[in-house]
């Protein structure tokens, strides 16, 4: 992975994607000076320089807690997301789910 210590293992390396991985990964080129313009892009906002959960978690509007009964094998944190993820495609809540 060309992130390499830094990888969060998102999956974009593994997929079609892979040719999007510099544009896409905030952890190569100029490191992580891209996440400060990412956020303000896809958040509208930047880091509360006052709020250490945002310092360490990034813009955010509210922190949640859960946890999946039966983890995902394979899955990176459990599976959490995976299970939101596919409960919205059994649901019909979207058409599709790109992991």
């Amino acid at each position: 992975y060309p992130a390499k210590d830094l990888c969060s293992r998102c999956g974009i390396c593994d997929s079609f994607f892979v040719s999007k991985v510099k544009e896409a990964c905030p952890f190569l080129e100029d490191g992580m000076s891209k996440i400060e313009q990412m956020e303000e892009k896809l958040h509208g906002a930047v880091r509360d320089e006052d709020d250490e959960d945002q310092l360490f978690f990034g813009v955010h509007q509210s922190h949640l807690l859960c946890r999946v009964r039966e983890p995902v094998d394979g899955a990176q944190w459990g599976g959490v997301v995976t299970t939101i993820a596919c409960s919205m495609l059994e649901s019909g809540m979207v058409d599709a789910v790109v992991c």
